[in-house]
């Protein structure tokens, strides 16, 4: 498993590294660590490196972690970010970036076990993602689920937007494409040949659904108030489900 550590305090990054050495010697489990000492050092790292699990501070000068965990999610969504506070003051907004958890401080060294224990389960149930196979510039390409944040049609194409701002055109039509992907309950069509996974909304307003890679689009405006309960209700599922999940455990 690999972990970055970032904060802005020393003594807490060794606090993290020290509790996580314990932690792997305990279940006899490789962990390798990255330390920074600000987001901004970290994510000039990010894109070079593959990390499992981000044990992020939220109050740190310059870019602060919410900002940042913001720019991991539009990269790589699969990473768990577990925050690290001293303040609950901004952990609505933390949670709307779908972390993982998060652990006050000072640390405590059972929280900290615990939390761990769920990063393992985690890691270690992750079910198989469905994939979409499909044509494009006469090749064959297919994505996973988790992959794909939006599908739009236009004209004769479809665009497929990926979580990481590729774009692929391809000629199937979007009847058959979203027959097929609402089959899943990440994917909502908010207008008329637009279909979004529900794990990049940020918001849907009267007038626009916003995505966490920047984009918008516009909604059915008769409809905004039931997609927006949808997607509402899919994340508050998405929440009791990992509650539950942890629970069992």
């Amino acid at each position: 498993m690999k972990i970055a550590i970032v904060d802005d305090i020393e003594a807490e990054v060794r606090k993290i590294d020290d509790l996580l050495n314990e932690y792997s010697g305990l279940k006899e489990l490789e962990i390798q660590t990255e330390t920074y000492c600000s987001a901004e050092s970290f994510l000039s790292d990010f894109n070079t490196k593959a990390f499992n699990l981000v044990f992020m501070d939220i109050y740190m000068d310059g870019i602060t972690g919410v900002e940042a965990a913001q720019e991991i999610s539009r990269k790589n969504s699969d990473v768990l970010i577990v925050f690290l506070t001293t303040s609950q003051d901004h952990m609505q907004e933390a949670f709307r970036i779908h972390a993982f958890d998060y652990i006050a401080k000072p640390v405590e060294k059972d929280r900290f076990f615990g939390v761990m224990n769920d990063v393992q389960a985690r890691l270690a149930k992750k079910q198989p993602d469905p994939v979409l196979t499909f044509i494009s510039q006469r090749n064959e390409i297919s994505l996973y689920y988790s992959e794909i944040a939006a599908i739009t049609s236009l004209g004769n194409y479809l665009e497929i937007s990926m979580k990481s701002g590729k774009v692929y055109k391809t000629r199937m039509t979007f009847s058959v494409i979203s027959e097929q992907l609402l089959q899943d309950p990440r994917f909502l069509i908010i207008n008329r040949g637009v279909l979004v996974n529900m794990d990049f909304v940020i918001d849907i307003s009267e007038k626009s659904c916003a995505i966490m890679n920047g984009i918008q689009f516009p909604v059915n405006t008769r409809e905004h108030k039931k997609m927006r309960q949808t997607w509402l209700n899919y994340s508050i599922a998405q929440i009791r489900k990992e509650s539950l999940e942890r629970g069992s455990r």
